[in-house]
């Protein structure tokens, strides 16, 4: 796997400075090798940052404090599909992944909380820490990646942040 700096965004410094690029090289067969490129990137709520996603040239990207994408580029963006609001209608801020390109498919892997789950389900504590889904290229296995952003209810003493 290579890992570099956040390049090819259109993304101001200061938010591109947060992102990680994955690209993860696979061969298709012998004579041929691409690579996958994966955006890991903590939006911190910013909007701006959905819209660099579409030409950002990657193929998917894992998402942190994330809330709903804005009206002006949600339509054209392929986000999996947990909800950005709670039940009682509150914004969430949340991880999300995003498919950017037709080079892949996505089979979205459905978070149950722990009240609810089953034996075998994808269960998490707190609705939004994480966003899985398994990942489907031509000639590859298939590849599981998360969006992980632990939430906290308060934050911890030596923090100097006591709420």
């Amino acid at each position: 796997m290579k890992i570099e700096g956040p390049t090819g965004t259109t993304a101001p410094r200061s938010q591109a400075a947060s992102a990680l690029v994955m690209n993860t090289e696979w061969r298709q067969s012998d004579r041929e090798s691409e690579l996958l490129k994966i955006l890991c990137w903590n939006i911190a709520h910013r909007h701006a940052a959905w819209r660099c996603l579409p030409d950002s040239g990657m193929y998917l990207a894992l998402l942190q404090e994330a809330g709903a994408p804005p009206e002006d580029v949600a339509d054209g963006l392929d986000v999996d599909p947990e909800p950005f609001r709670d039940r009682e209608g509150r914004a969430l801020s949340r991880t999300a992944i995003v498919r950017l390109s037709d080079r892949v498919t996505i089979d979205w892997l459905k978070p149950t909380s722990t009240a609810e789950a089953a034996s075998g389900d994808f269960v998490i504590s707190q609705p939004g820490c994480i966003s899985a889904a398994i990942v489907n290229v031509p000639g590859m296995e298939p590849l599981t990646v998360a969006s992980i952003c632990a939430a906290y209810d308060k934050p911890h003493r030596p923090t100097g942040r006591m709420s």
